[in-house]
């Protein structure tokens, strides 16, 4: 029963984040950005720390991520 609830999950948050980088609205996290570009997470940190990519929007006190236009100027080779 909780693998086909964790891969329910898993599908709606794909979809969600194909809306959000199809439209650039909305934010994605870290590992989603890591995942996207095909990186670890450490070099999407590390291209922040050298200006490749802004800084992460903090969302809340525990989480960060950046809007989904950004990313999806990055993909489509724009400089964000």
């Amino acid at each position: 029963m909780v693998k086909k609830e964790t891969s329910t999950k898993n599908a709606r948050r794909a979809e969600a984040l194909r809306k959000a980088l199809e439209t650039g609205v909305g934010f994605i996290r870290v590992f989603e950005v890591a995942a996207i570009i095909g990186v670890s997470r450490q070099s999407v940190h590390e291209w922040v720390q050298k200006g490749k990519l802004p800084k992460p929007v903090r969302i809340n006190d525990q989480v960060s991520g950046w809007p989904a236009a950004v990313i999806r100027d990055l993909i489509h080779g724009r400089k964000p």
